[in-house]
């Protein structure tokens, strides 16, 4: 009896896994594939912040456009300022210029010249919209369209 006892013993499998040695190693290599993917981790974050600002920019520039083209006439601004305006969950600024001809532009976005004269001759307005993050200097978004007016004023 004994004997046969011992034979299957003898016959059962030995138990697999790994060794301490082993998953020590294999801690050490995902350890160390997570730690090299911890800098891409925080940039692509910091990334995300950044696109998320843009998208609150370009919604809010789309709702200043929206608010603009619901006037019944739209009267030349040469950088009109706004503050404190939300969008997304982020803080902006916006300067408005609605001019009566081509605004001059720079390469860094700066408007320079922005004609309001002759508004009554024209039903053409050129209009640019600047957003800044709150409290910073260069916009983050700029938007530039042409109005024109499809509904007569009112003769009063």
């Amino acid at each position: 009896m004994k004997l046969i006892k011992i034979i299957r013993f003898l016959r059962q499998p030995p138990e697999e896994g790994f060794t301490l040695l082993e998953a020590t190693i294999a801690m050490f290599l995902l350890s160390l594939a997570m730690l090299l993917n911890l800098p891409f981790a925080v940039l692509l974050q910091q990334q995300n912040i950044t696109y998320e600002a843009q998208l609150g920019a370009s919604s809010l520039s789309k709702e200043l456009l929206d608010e603009i083209r619901a006037r019944r006439v739209i009267d030349p601004v040469d950088g009109e300022a706004r503050d404190n305006l939300q969008s997304l969950g982020y803080d902006y600024d916006a300067v408005i210029y609605i001019c009566t001809d081509d605004p001059i532009v720079t390469d860094d976005l700066e408007v320079t010249d922005c004609p309001t004269g002759n508004a009554d001759t024209t039903d053409i307005r050129y209009i640019v919209i600047q957003i800044n993050r709150d409290g910073q200097t260069e916009p983050i978004h700029t938007i530039q369209t042409v109005f024109t007016r499809l509904i007569p004023p009112e003769n009063n």
